[in-house]
């Protein structure tokens, strides 16, 4: 990275969100630099996506600070980030459903345009650079999957924010989808844009992004950049670069098998599992090294978390 790239844009510094005696984000630093696309994973119910509505002032911090390009935010509140150059999209894509594909995105452009003229064409633009001007007059409530993720992603790009969230745009797609919205990020990235992304599509994440935080138990436990995640996932850059699934794991058997009765496969039962003892993992062993590791896999989401024993 050059000087410029290594400009912190956006930060949270010991950030912290307490729902009564819930602690849902406990004492996370997170940084943001200048035209970078931070990937954040880990296992549902880690604190996400509450990061996430805390960084675009959805959600107060209960403690913490938040910086935007190096100065103090105070009191955040969703509408002051979003004027500030922050966007966000959400897991789940709720359009106006009495509106266009074309009048959705004009209620994010409304933020930077106050005329309705300045604010439509501002919003087929967005449109045209997604993708979606065939279906601008098209009812918002009547589009697929992949377009709805689409419109959600224009939606945050007509506030023209300098820091794009997304928040699982990837999740539900196909193959095909996945290689097109990709291809959107990395435009939108290229364009001067900083992006933190949420995703369980690990070998999209690995692709995607520049660095990856890892949070687990509602903390962040590392950062590392994507090729130095991948000899712990037990992949060679060679075989992410040819876009090979890189969380292939090997169990062990026997009696090193520590999976109990019951409890063998599916999301629900590891999440019983987590639930009940919070000290368990289960252990693979990663191909090629053949270094012992706790890994628990989320099977319907390909989503997985690794800690060295």
């Amino acid at each position: 990275m050059n000087k410029t790239e290594n400009e912190v844009i956006l930060a949270g510094r010991h950030v912290t969100k307490r729902f009564g005696g819930l602690v849902a984000v406990n004492n996370v630093d997170i940084e943001l630099h200048k035209n970078e696309i931070l990937g954040l994973i880990g296992p549902n119910g880690a604190g996400k996506t509450t990061l996430f509505n805390m960084l675009s002032g959805t959600l107060p911090l209960t403690s913490g600070e938040l910086y935007y390009h190096d100065k103090r935010v105070e009191h955040p509140q969703a509408d002051k980030m979003c004027k500030m150059g922050i966007g966000r999209t959400y897991q789940i894509c709720q359009p106006f459903g009495n509106l266009t594909v074309l009048e959705n995105v004009m209620v994010g452009a409304y933020i930077r345009h106050r005329k309705t003229n300045d604010a439509r064409d501002a919003a087929y633009e967005v449109l045209k650079r997604v993708g979606l001007e065939s279906v601008a007059n098209s009812g918002g409530s009547a589009l697929p999957l992949p377009m709805l993720k689409r419109m959600e992603v224009a939606r945050a790009l007509a506030t023209e924010p300098d820091v794009l969230l997304l928040d699982e745009v990837i999740a539900g797609l196909n193959p095909a989808e996945v290689e097109k919205i990709v291809d959107l990020i990395r435009e939108i990235r290229d364009g001067g844009m900083s992006i933190i992304i949420i995703e369980h599509v690990l070998r999209a994440m690995m692709n995607l992004s520049d660095r990856i935080v890892v949070i687990r138990a509602c903390r962040r436990k590392w950062w590392r950049t994507r090729w130095s995640l991948n000899p712990i996932l037990g992949v060679r850059k060679s075989d992410a670069l040819r876009g090979k699934y890189p969380c292939q794991l090997r169990k062990l058997s026997g009696s090193e098998r520590r999976i109990p009765s019951g409890k063998r496969g599916g999301n629900r039962g590891f999440a019983r599992l987590q639930r009940r003892r919070k000290d368990h993992h289960h252990q693979y062993h990663l191909p090629r090294t053949g270094a012992p590791f706790r890994q628990g896999v989320l099977q319907g989401r390909g989503s997985v978390q690794v800690q060295a024993l």
